[in-house]
């Protein structure tokens, strides 16, 4: 059964990193309106080379890429298995566009910042939290209470009982 504080630790487990993300258009930013290539590479592993940076030119599109992501290999435990960036929906003399990058990576840059705030404002919430705890703990007592009955005096029924008021419909 879970307490307010292990509730709050799994909300701020829940936290997505933004800064491979936020660092990487910094960088992209010193290149706006210039073309795509192994430069922006360079002045990005140049400063975090630790998240192995690559472009991908594959099916009409170009993304920067960096760490572990679509290397079909499970990232180790605690390692964040990296990301990727969409830049443009070509391959062939692509600009860098700070507007285009920002509208087609909502999920690393303006969702994932929102999605973050809500996390924190919700971990901080001890009233919510509390409730939280509450509701969780008496649903897992009245789970436990319910199959204990349709199991012993109501179980020539039990069938009929979880379709009428138990299975969602």
């Amino acid at each position: 059964m879970p307490t307010v504080q292990e509730i709050q630790e799994l909300i701020k487990q829940q936290i997505e990193p933004i800064d491979p993300a936020k660092n990487i258009r910094e960088v992209l930013k010193e290149f706006e309106g210039k073309l795509v290539s192994k430069r922006i590479i360079a002045r990005l592993t140049e400063a975090w080379g630790e998240h192995r940076f690559r472009l991908r030119r594959q099916y009409g599109m170009t993304h920067l890429e960096w760490g572990d992501y679509g290397q079909y290999m499970e990232p180790k435990e605690g390692e964040y298995p990296g990301g990727s960036l969409l830049l443009a929906h070509s391959e062939k003399n692509v600009l860098v566009d700070m507007i285009y990058l920002d509208e087609h990576n909502q999920a690393y840059f303006g969702a994932a910042v929102s999605r973050n705030r809500n996390r924190n404002r919700a971990s901080r919430n001890l009233l919510n939290l509390t409730r939280l705890a509450f509701v969780i703990n008496q649903h897992h007592r009245i789970q436990s209470e319910l199959k204990e009955l349709l199991d012993g005096p109501f179980d020539v029924v039990s069938c009929a009982i979880e379709k009428e008021w138990l299975d969602e419909k």
